[in-house]
């Protein structure tokens, strides 16, 4: 894992499954076990990543508040818990939240951006796409996780190493983009 670090996490390669695992001060891992009260108390907290972990956790227990908390959590100022919000929103399949999706599309970090994409293209909705080809040639930390996320995208499939990204860049830049899975 490499590169940017928000908090205690670092913010390369993430996905829910991340968070599965941090423990707070007094040892107990971030989970449903801990109950509602004590996880929207976390969601306040200054950690992001005690944060997105509350966020799954919260996502879990599947009650009938859970889908306004996921959908408010698209707008945190954190850009890991922007992204788990994202993965959540699709984990829930919470369609209502697909107007703010659109509104993801433009966020500055490009983890959440694609994060938004794909979660959109769960929903049959490829409108993200062009975002994520953005994301992939913007040099960053981030290229390789927008490579994943354009894989989903394609038929053709790059590894998610150096060489497929060069690969993909040098498709990208081509003028006409083979190889995009249309949804339509």
């Amino acid at each position: 894992m490499s590169t940017s670090t928000e908090n205690n996490l670092e913010c390369t390669e993430l996905n829910s499954d991340d968070f599965r695992q941090i423990k707070l001060p007094d040892g107990k891992i971030i989970g449903p076990e801990l109950g509602f009260t004590r996880l929207m108390v976390l969601l306040a907290d200054s950690n992001s990543s005690y944060r997105a972990a509350a966020l799954i956790a919260i996502s879990e227990l599947r009650g009938s508040k859970v889908g306004n908390i996921v959908i408010a959590r698209l707008n945190d100022c954190a850009t890991v818990v922007r992204m788990v919000a994202c993965q959540q929103v699709s984990a829930l399949n919470l369609r209502t939240a697909v107007p703010i999706l659109y509104d993801c599309l433009n966020d500055r970090q490009p983890l959440v951006v694609c994060a938004a994409a794909c979660t959109l293209l769960d929903f049959g909705d490829s409108c993200g796409y062009e975002s994520v080809v953005k994301a992939v040639l913007k040099k960053g930390a981030h290229q390789m996780d927008a490579l994943k996320s354009l894989n989903r995208f394609m038929e053709e499939k790059f590894p998610v190493n150096e060489k497929g990204l060069k690969a993909a860049i040098k498709m990208l830049s081509e003028p006409q983009r083979p190889g995009f899975f249309s949804i339509h």
